[in-house]
């Protein structure tokens, strides 16, 4: 079971309903761990009920010898639960002897789903990483995204240029939760029209204050020129100061100085800080 996965081939594992008793499920793109965590839950369970059958526990708050009675068998109103643990980074590298010993003898009724909402494991992955099947969710290509806004927009019985959609991604960016929701407003922009066209997007775009100085600041703290000058300019066009969009560049950079400080002062949970 230390199958190393990535979001398609989980997603085929889903398709064949070839499901693993342990996966822990990590990366970047969290609305895709939000996606591939629910798909897993409804495979499993068919139909989850939160303390039930299903059961989300934070490590910054619960130990994991706390879920032994979770892991221990099935409910007493299901057969079958879903134990889905949080920030698994936050567990304490000393205290894994619960999750071993489950980790060699799984139960068959229970499926548990271990995450860490970060591109890098922690180190003490390693001494389970031969018992689970790990799942890398990274950030969608360019081609992927391209066909999940067809998708999309198939979905509402649209049809979208293929050179509407790269000029739809350049605006938006290729983060799944900002692409759902300006999809979202695209497609109730256009609402009585069935295709959309290059021309279409450009319009939705320049009619919609959808990139502030956040985003700006943002793609700047994932050092995305493109996008950053992209941002930049829209700004610009739009009249905001230059003075406002640096004091907001200072602003950043202090809140992530802090952010760090209270994250080494060990003061407030990981949690708190997030």
């Amino acid at each position: 079971m230390n199958a190393l996965l990535n979001y398609t081939a989980l997603k085929k594992a889903l398709q064949e309903k070839q499901l693993q008793p342990a996966y822990l499920i990590y990366g970047e793109e969290t609305a895709l761990i939000d996606d591939v965590t629910r798909e897993l839950v409804e495979a499993f369970l068919g139909t989850p009920e939160k303390e039930i059958n299903y059961f989300i526990r934070y490590a910054t708050e619960t130990p994991l010898q706390a879920l032994v009675p979770l892991w221990g068998g099935g409910s007493l109103f299901s057969e079958k639960k879903v134990v889905e643990y949080r920030d698994f980074q936050a567990v304490k590298s000393k205290k894994l002897d619960p999750l071993l010993a489950y980790l060699k003898q799984p139960n068959p009724d229970v499926l548990l789903i271990l995450q860490v909402r970060d591109a890098v494991l922690p180190r003490f992955v390693q001494k389970i990483q031969s018992l689970i099947s790990v799942v890398e969710i990274s950030t969608l290509d360019s081609s992927a995204l391209e066909r999940l806004i067809l998708q999309e927009a198939k979905k509402k019985g649209k049809t979208i240029e293929p050179e509407a959609v790269k000029t739809f991604l350049f605006y938006v960016g290729n983060q799944l939760q900002d692409i759902r929701l300006e999809l979202v407003q695209l497609f109730n922009y256009y609402e009585q029209q069935e295709t959309i066209r290059v021309q279409d997007v450009e319009d939705f775009v320049r009619q919609r204050p959808t990139k502030t100085v956040f985003d700006f600041t943002r793609a700047l703290g994932e050092k995305n020129k493109k996008m950053a000058f992209n941002y930049l300019h829209q700004l610009i066009e739009r009249g905001e100061s230059p003075f406002s969009i640096l004091f907001h560049i200072q602003r950043t950079l202090l809140l992530m100085w802090k952010i760090k400080g209270y994250a080494l002062d060990k003061t407030y949970t990981e949690r708190e800080v997030q």
